[in-house]
């Protein structure tokens, strides 16, 4: 039963989380949500990356806690990846 409630929890929090990024990417991008989609997503510790195609551009977002950033703006000031 405990295996079951955690599974149950941890698809809510997949579900959620995704649901987020397309909006947060939506607004940013001012596109609709309907065109936002998610291409992949790579979980790391206390962090992911999220690949998208944002009316039809790709785009890579990170979130870190409960913040989402996109990726290919701070690589023009530092650098990095």
């Amino acid at each position: 039963m405990k295996k079951l409630l955690l599974l149950c929890l941890f698809g809510v929090f997949m579900f959620t989380s995704c649901g987020n990024i397309r909006s947060v990417a939506a607004v940013e991008n001012r596109c609709p949500k309907s065109e936002v989609k998610i291409i992949n997503v790579h979980r790391g510790y206390g962090a992911r990356t999220y690949d998208l195609s944002v009316c039809g551009e790709r785009m890579i977002y990170k979130r870190s806690g409960s913040v989402y950033f996109r990726v290919d703006e701070t690589d023009k000031n530092t650098g990095r990846r």
